[in-house]
């Protein structure tokens, strides 16, 4: 039996400064975690309880800043600890979700201190709330051999090296596009993210490679 494929979103700069276990939950206890009605998304009692396990991290932290970061001069703590969730991963069945607030940054880099994460069996409504339909289209696209975790030595061997990219910050994310063949991809530490189809709007900025044969 093949084994099921997981999707990890882009990551454009987001780090965990803590480890948390992952929890699986049934689908029949949902309704502890999310009301599953049109906006009040979250329940009262989890909000409790990301709350209280909050009020545990400040009082180990003190709000100090961690060693790690002290030698860092763009390092900025954060004053307002927002917990907010995401979509950390995703499969045909299930959803892997992220509870967090925002430690500090620096830079581009948002450092985060991980609550709770949680996988999720996929329903009609977590679908609904995660937007989990529209990841499926962006993720599980394929140009010719080229998909998710395609290589990008095995993506340039299929489809060449002649192509267009955009100069963002971070150099473990790039984003080009195939001119000849219509497509942009995106790549992350090496590996093909998505596939999308069209010319995407970048190609009007000004920060952009141009392919070596272009005139």
């Amino acid at each position: 039996m093949a084994e099921e494929q997981w999707y990890k979103p882009v990551n454009t700069g987001d780090y965990y400064v803590n480890f948390v276990l992952e929890d699986r939950v049934p689908e029949q206890e949902l309704e502890q975690y999310f009301t599953l009605l049109e906006d009040d998304l979250i329940t009262q009692s989890f909000i409790n309880e990301l709350a209280a396990l909050f009020e545990d991290w400040q009082k180990h932290e003190d709000g100090r800043i961690s060693p790690e970061f002290q030698n860092d001069p763009h390092f900025v703590l954060h004053a307002d600890h927002k917990i907010e969730h995401k979509v950390d991963g995703f499969s045909r069945d299930s959803v892997n979700v992220a509870f967090y607030f925002e430690y500090g940054s620096s830079r581009w880099h948002h450092y985060l201190v991980l609550l709770k994460n949680i996988i999720f069996p996929r329903t009609k409504q977590l679908d609904r709330i995660f937007h989990l339909d529209d990841l499926d289209e962006l993720y599980a696209g394929q140009y010719k051999d080229v998909k998710y975790g395609t290589s990008e030595a095995e993506m340039e061997a299929v489809l060449g090296n002649e192509y267009f990219e955009y100069l963002g910050q971070s150099p473990q994310l790039r984003n080009i596009y195939y001119k000849n063949y219509d497509v942009e991809i995106c790549i992350q530490n090496g590996m093909v993210k998505f596939i999308r189809e069209g010319r995407p709007g970048w190609m009007d900025s000004n920060h952009i490679r141009k392919p070596v044969s272009n005139d």
